[in-house]
C-alpha cells in the first residue's frame, strides 16, 4: 500500500500451499475473497474490507523457513522460465538414477520404500509437509506412486520435494539426460558385488576373515544349541553367507542337526468328513431352493459363507467324492440361475391366476431375456396350463430344434402332448 498506493495480490502467493512469505519470515493471512467464484472470469480486486487481517505472526522455527524457501524459489523459477517439455517417463528416470546413487534402490531399481520415507519425513519434517499438503505418513501415499512408473500426473510442488530431497535441481531435472546421472556409477555397476570381492580378495585377508567368521560361528552354535538352521542363520546373515560363499564345507560340517517336524494340524477321517460336509451342503441348498422374496444365486463362495469355513476348496473336494458330486449338480452358472428364476416366476403367476405373456415372465424374473435351453420347457409348461405366452418365437425355436412335430405356421392349435 504504502509503495504502489493499492492492494494489489501477489501471484506467487495463490500457489496452493504457499502460506509463508520468504521475505518477511511470517505467516500470510486469508482474505474473504473466496477461491472459487461462480464463475471463472470473475476478477475481484484487494481492498481494506476484503484484506482486513493485518495480523503479523512470525515463523519461529528458521529451518522449517529455510527448507520452505527453497520450494518457493524453485515455485517462482518454474513461473518466470520456460523449460522444455518432458513426458513423464523422463522425470521418473531421473529419480531413478538418483535413488541408485543414493543407496535407496538397487541396480535393478527396487526401492526401499520403507527407509525412504522415513529419511524424506525426517528431511522436511512433519509440519511443512502438512502445510504443503504432501504428508508421507502412509506406505500406499503418493510418495511411494511417484517412484513408480508414471501412470498419472503428481502435482508440481510434489516433484520439487522430491527433487528438493534427492539434491536436484531444475536444470539438472530438465536439461540433462536421464543416464549422464549414472555415468560415475557404471563402473562399478556392470560387475556383481560377490565377483568383484572374489577378484580383490588377497590370500591374507581371506585366511584372516576366515578365521574370525569361524569363530563367530561356533560362538552362536554354543551359545544357542537349541536353535536350527534357519533361525542361527538369521541371527547374523552377513556371517551365514560369507561362509556360505567361501567356506561352505566348514559351514556344512557345523550345521545344526536338522528339527524334526513340526505336527501337522489334525488329521481328518475324509469319509466321515464327506458325509457331514454333504449333509450341511444339501440343508444350505434347500434353503435357498424355498427362500422366500429375491431368489439367491447357489455359488460355492456363498455356501461357504453360510457355512463358516473354507472347507469347499478343491484341495479338499478332491478327498470328498459325494459332496463334490453333489455341489456339480446344484451350483449356478448365469444361466441356470436364470431358468431356475423364470420358472419360479411362472409358478408363483399361476398360482395367483394371473396370466402368463413373455414381458409379465421378464419382469417377475427380473430378467431381460429367457435363456433359450429354457424355451422348450416353457412351451410345454404353457400348453400343459393351456395358457398363451403371447410370443410367436416359442413355437419356431422348437420347431428349428426339432423338439416339436408340428408346423410353424399353425399357431392357433399347438399340439398334444
Amino acid at each position: 500500500m504504502e509503495r504502489h498506493g493499492e492492494y494489489y495480490w501477489r501471484r506467487i502467493n495463490q500457489i496452493p500451499g504457499v502460506r509463508i512469505c520468504i521475505k518477511h519470515g511470517i505467516w500470510l493471512t486469508k482474505s474473504s475473497v473466496p477461491t472459487r467464484e461462480r464463475t471463472k472470469h470473475v476478477f475481484t480486486s484487494p481492498t481494506q474490507d476484503n484484506c482486513s487481517d493485518h495480523s503479523v505472526q512470525e515463523i519461529a522455527d528458521k529451518e522449517m523457513l529455510s527448507q520452505y524457501s527453497c520450494i518457493v524459489n524453485n515455485i517462482e523459477k518454474l513461473l518466470n522460465f520456460k523449460y522444455s517439455h518432458h513426458p513423464l517417463e523422463w522425470f521418473y528416470n531421473h529419480y531413478k538414477a538418483k535413488l541408485i546413487r543414493k543407496g535407496y534402490a538397487s541396480e535393478k531399481g527396487r526401492v526401499d520404500y520403507k527407509r525412504l520415507r522415513v529419511d524424506f519425513v525426517n528431511f522436511y519434517g512433519v509440519e511443512l509437509l502438512e502445510i504443503l499438503q504432501s504428508s508421507a505418513n502412509d506406505e500406499s501415499s503418493w510418495l511411494k506412486q511417484i517412484f513408480q512408473k508414471h501412470r498419472k500426473g503428481f502435482h508440481p510442488v510434489r516433484h520439487l520435494l522430491v527433487m528438493q530431497f534427492l539434491g536436484l535441481t531444475l536444470d539438472e531435472l530438465f536439461i540433462n539426460e536421464p543416464s549422464d546421472l549414472l555415468d560415475s556409477h557404471a563402473s562399478k555397476a556392470s560387475l556383481p558385488k560377490r565377483k568383484i570381492m572374489k577378484k580383490t580378495m588377497t590370500e591374507e585377508y581371506r585366511d584372516q576373515a576366515k578365521g574370525e567368521r569361524r569363530e563367530t560361528w561356533l560362538q552362536m552354535r554354543s551359545q544357542y544349541p537349541h536353535l536350527g538352521r534357519l533361525e542361527l542363520g538369521k541371527l547374523n546373515p552377513k556371517v551365514y553367507a560369507w561362509l556360505y560363499l567361501y567356506d561352505r564345507e566348514f559351514l556344512m560340517n557345523h550345521m545344526p542337526e536338522k528339527l524334526p517336524p513340526k505336527a501337522g494340524s489334525m488329521r481328518h477321517d475324509w469319509e466321515i468328513r464327506d458325509q457331514e460336509i454333504y449333509d450341511q451342503v444339501a440343508v444350505i441348498v434347500q434353503q435357498f431352493m424355498s427362500e422366500e422374496g429375491k431368489p439367491h444365486r447357489i455359488t460355492l463362495e456363498r455356501i461357504q459363507k453360510i457355512m463358516g469355513s473354507k472347507c469347499l476348496m478343491p484341495k479338499h473336494l478332491k478327498k470328498m467324492p459325494r459332496s463334490r458330486t453333489f455341489l456339480e449338480q446344484v451350483v449356478e452358472d448365469t444361466e441356470a440361475f436364470q431358468k431356475r428364476r423364470v420358472l419360479r416366476a411362472i409358478g408363483e403367476l399361476k398360482s395367483n391366476d394371473e396370466s402368463l405373456t413373455l414381458n409379465r415372465i421378464k419382469l417377475k424374473a427380473g430378467v431381460s431375456r429367457i435363456p433359450e435351453e429354457c424355451l422348450y420347457d416353457l412351451n410345454k409348461i404353457s400348453f400343459n396350463f393351456n395358457i398363451s405366452l403371447g410370443s410367436r418365437f416359442f413355437l419356431q425355436t422348437a420347431h428349428r430344434n426339432n423338439e416339436l412335430n408340428t408346423e410353424p405356421t399353425n399357431f392357433r392349435n399347438p399340439p398334444e402332448y
